[in-house]
């Protein structure tokens, strides 16, 4: 009887087992169901994603045909600018020179200014010197002048 009662036991244990597997089977089948219904949300997801990037793609398309223009016009524009700056460093280097010049010509004459009028008054200095000598010989020649003619008349 001990071996028919065990045997009892396992059927039990087994009847338990399937029954467990036959939970588990349910519950891993509803698993698979909600797994295969987020699958089918993710590929319609991606469908739609595919349908918005292809036309994200032809508006693309269309901004790139729109900005064509617009690039030749900024090409011409850099162009433009490029003239404009070579003659603008052309004329700011003759304005530099041209400072340079009239710079160097300002201190050119602001020194020979200084040296005349350094000369002026050493000039001056001398005239006033000469002219003073020039009087004292003056001075003298009447004196003698005077001498002369009183011996002039003397002798008469």
């Amino acid at each position: 009887m001990a071996t028919v009662k065990s045997l009892e036991d396992r059927i039990d244990e087994m009847s338990t087992d399937m029954s467990r597997l036959s939970t588990s089977i349910a519950v891993l089948t509803s698993k698979m169901d909600a797994t295969q219904v987020q699958l089918s949300l993710a590929v319609n997801a991606i469908q739609t994603t595919q349908v918005q990037l292809s036309m994200l793609a032809t508006k693309l398309d269309i901004v790139v045909e729109r900005l064509s223009p617009v690039e030749k016009k900024l090409e011409v524009i850099s162009s433009d600018y490029l003239g404009f700056k070579s003659k603008m460093d052309t004329a700011y280097a003759m304005v530099k020179w041209l400072g340079a010049f009239a710079a160097t010509v300002a201190v050119t004459i602001i020194g020979s200014t200084i040296y005349v009028a350094t000369k002026a008054g050493d000039l001056n200095s001398r005239m006033e010197h000469h002219l003073q000598s020039l009087q004292e010989i003056k001075a003298e020649q009447q004196v003698q002048h005077r001498s002369l003619e009183e011996i002039k008349l003397k002798q008469k």
